[in-house]
């Protein structure tokens, strides 16, 4: 042998399987992370990809736009549980009369709620 030359050992088989079952787990972690993240963050942006869904199914389309945005109704308003439970509740048909008796006879929903 050369002076400062070098040559590494072969590993050995056991030392093969540990390396083989350490590489199996650091993927497994690896895809962990990520579907974690994935979810996080897709959550974040507003539509988790598992668990999402829109609730359910209500008997008129409702605008959320045009009662918060345009009017600047408070969700609190409808929604009376939303900052006391897990979920916001589907408010009852007297609540939504409280104004569509005076307004919005023209809009099919309305017609449908009397």
């Amino acid at each position: 042998m050369i002076p400062g030359d070098f040559q590494p050992q072969k590993p050995t088989g056991t030392q093969l399987a540990k390396l083989g079952v350490l590489g199996v787990v650091l993927l497994g972690v690896f895809i962990g992370i990520v579907l974690v993240l994935t979810f996080v963050i897709s959550s974040w942006l507003g539509r988790p990809v598992i668990f999402g869904h829109d609730g359910p199914e209500q008997p008129i389309e409702f605008p959320h736009e045009t009662h918060v945005k345009e009017l600047g109704m408070d969700c609190t308003f409808c929604h009376r549980n939303v900052e006391k439970e897990a979920a916001a509740s589907v408010p009852a048909l007297g609540l939504c009369m409280t104004c569509h008796s005076a307004v919005g006879d023209e809009l099919e929903g309305i017609t449908k709620m009397r």
